[in-house]
């Protein structure tokens, strides 16, 4: 096996990894993307008592 076989092989190892690497970082890009989108779903107007109050919560002073 000559020194260019090697050579081609860990260039060809390199690509590959560095095609799962990029799969993978869309694939989590795409899940983040999906589960902001059902956040904001969730908390359209309309959603949870704590999204709406003007004074978040607080009651002293009326």
């Amino acid at each position: 096996m000559s020194h260019w076989t090697v050579i081609a092989i860990a260039y060809g190892l390199t690509f590959l990894a560095l095609a799962v690497e990029v799969g993978l970082l869309v694939r989590r890009r795409r899940a983040a993307l999906r589960q902001v989108r059902l956040l904001a779903e969730a908390t359209e107007p309309g959603g949870s008592e704590e999204t709406n109050d003007p004074d978040n919560g607080n009651r002293a002073g009326t």
